[in-house]
């Protein structure tokens, strides 16, 4: 398994230090996990799905806290879950999905 050391690594808690969503670190270190052809298509499918997903999280974190709609967290956890079953369906279609260690 990729990983690393937080205590010794800089560059790792400045971006635990300034990214108010938690460790985004870690999707990269997965993706290392992953063959080439394997983390281009994750990588595709992260892409379209931000694009969607963005402007929603945005316009979200920018209300008020309360009340905040419901409308717009039940729209952001549908593309979230869209997101999750176009990952699975697409690491499900290579045979050969993760790098040999």
């Amino acid at each position: 398994i990729v990983g690393h050391s937080v205590d010794i690594d800089k560059n790792c808690q400045r971006v635990l230090c300034s990214n108010e969503d938690g460790a985004l670190h870690v999707f990269p270190d997965l993706l290392q996990l992953l063959t080439l052809d394997a983390r281009v298509a994750v990588l595709k499918v992260m892409d379209t799905s931000s694009l969607e997903l963005k402007p929603l999280i945005a316009k979200y974190k920018a209300m008020p806290k309360m009340p905040q709609p419901d409308d717009i967290k039940k729209v952001i956890n549908q593309l979230g879950s869209t997101l999750l079953d176009k990952l699975m369906a697409r690491m499900d279609a290579f045979e050969n999905l993760f790098v040999e260690q």
